[in-house]
Parts: structure tokens; C-alpha cells; sequence
């Protein structure tokens, strides 16, 4: 479900049916990652209840290899052992060590962004709302057709 709400730092914005190229420059961006930063804590806690209402849990982490930086969702998470591991849950476009579906060890902090669902309804994913607020009316129709989930302003 997150694979197409990936992004890539890069220097200009393309565009890509699975993954958004942006700017390492962009304020929108930026905002959306401080935000997703200061309530992280929100994430923690909806993660460790066993809240049936809540699900879908991803957190975006910042890869960086060689001097590509990738932001890439990862899914599937599970605490083991009190280490947070979770699933490559799109395909790196940059970071070539990484594989869709790899399980890895998530280092929280390198999250750049967070989501779950409750009801239907995203919860967090400041990133996606940063890139969705960008497209025309059309492209957000289009988008929100293919989420499977809703996006509530």
C-alpha cells in the first residue's frame, strides 16, 4: 500500500508511477519531516497498543549509500527481543543494497515519516500529505482513487 508514497532526495523533482523525486531543498519536505519528528512519540504508543481499530503500521527511514540518500517505507513491523525490525516495502531506486520485502532492523532514529491507518484513515504520513498537497485537483483525485485508504485534512 505505501510503495507508491515513496520519495527520493534528489536535486529536481521528477516524477515516477511508484516513487516522487524531491528536492533535498524543499520546505514543504522539510516541514513535513520536523512534523513527522515531534510526534514520533504518537507512533511509539499507537504501535505498542493492540488496538484493532489501528493498523497498517510504516515509518520512512532515511538510507543513505555512497552519497544517494533514499527515503524508503518500511512495513511488516515487529518488536523482537525489544528491536524494532520491519520490511522493505518498496523498491530502491538508489540504495542498492536494499531489496523489496528485505527484512531489516529499524533504527528509528533515521524515520522520517510515520503512518498507520485507523478506520480507513490515515494517521501521520506527513510526507505523503507534503507531495499530495502539490498535485491539481485531477492528480489528487487520481491518487486518492489508488490509496486504498483516506486522506482527511
Amino acid at each position: 500500500m505505501v510503495s507508491a508514497l515513496g520519495f527520493i532526495a534528489c536535486d529536481d523533482i521528477k516524477k515516477d508511477s511508484n516513487v516522487k523525486m524531491v528536492s533535498s531543498k524543499d520546505a514543504d519536505m522539510e516541514k513535513a519531516i520536523l512534523e513527522a519528528k515531534k510526534t514520533m512519540k504518537d507512533f511509539i504508543v499507537a504501535l505498542g497498543k493492540n488496538d484493532k481499530q489501528n493498523y497498517n503500521f510504516s515509518v520512512k527511514i532515511e538510507f543513505t549509500d555512497f552519497g544517494n540518500t533514499e527515503h524508503i517505507w518500511v512495513d511488516n513491523l515487529l518488536y523482537e527481543g525489544g528491536i524494532l525490525f520491519g520490511n522493505i516495502a518498496n523498491t530502491p531506486k538508489k540504495i542498492k543494497d536494499l531489496k523489496q520485502g528485505q527484512k531489516i532492523k529499524v533504527e528509528m532514529e533515521k524515520a522520517t515519516d510515520w503512518m498507520y491507518l485507523r478506520n480507513d484513515i490515515l494517521q501521520g504520513g506527513y510526507t505523503i500529505r507534503a507531495i499530495r498537497n502539490k498535485m491539481s485537483a485531477a492528480e489528487k483525485a487520481a491518487f486518492d482513487k489508488n490509496l486504498g485508504f483516506k486522506i482527511v485534512d
